[in-house]
């Protein structure tokens, strides 16, 4: 998407800024730092101070690198994983809590990561060598599965997280940033259709 605008609007500037969606309730946002934020909804937003327009809702997978022992098996159980090596969200992160949730309804404690982080490269990175295992959002998955030799593992973790862009309520859009949002829009559109 980035790469799509630079290609139609030359001389356009995006700065991309890290920064999880609940942390300080839109710290970036609210400071006025960034135009929009892209974010996994995981708990209730003010909609005193922000408009949230949600896009899709994400899945959450259990992924393993393609040379995994596990990465050829049709059935998985979810308790058989528990003594391998994982890679997951740091605990306190909002989709950590989703993921601890999803291992209870499993009837299971979540597994004791091996190393803890939110960095999506770090994580793909990892995984591709065979010997862990994470829990992935479906879009991360799509674009970079063929990339890094990276398998979902037939398990249904039934984590669905509504994903959107949050603005500054009140706030005018410049019209390079309403540009933006429509092509944020028909990504998402294209990611609805091939679910």
């Amino acid at each position: 998407m980035i790469d799509e605008m630079g290609r139609q609007h030359a001389g356009i500037r995006i700065q991309h800024v890290d920064a999880l969606a609940g942390n300080a309730e839109f710290r970036e946002l609210k400071a006025r730092n960034v135009d929009l934020m892209f974010a996994r909804l995981t708990g209730q937003i003010d909609a005193a101070d922000f408009d949230v327009e949600i896009l899709f809702h994400e899945s959450f997978h259990v992924v393993a690198g393609a040379e995994s022992v596990w990465a050829k098996r049709r059935k998985i159980d979810l308790a058989s994983l528990m003594a391998e090596p994982w890679i997951l969200q740091t605990p306190g992160n909002p989709i950590r809590a989703q993921i601890d949730k999803a291992f209870r309804k499993h009837g299971l404690e979540s597994p004791r990561e091996c190393v803890g982080s939110v960095s999506v490269h770090l994580r793909t990175h990892l995984i591709a060598t065979g010997k862990y295992l994470t829990v992935m959002p479906a879009s991360a998955l799509k674009f970079n599965a063929n990339t890094w030799a990276l398998t979902p593992l037939p398990i249904d973790l039934g984590i669905l997280v509504p994903t959107g862009i949050v603005t500054l309520k009140n706030r005018t859009l410049s019209p390079i940033v309403s540009v933006f949002i429509e092509n944020a829009r028909a990504v998402a559109r294209a990611m609805n259709q091939s679910q």
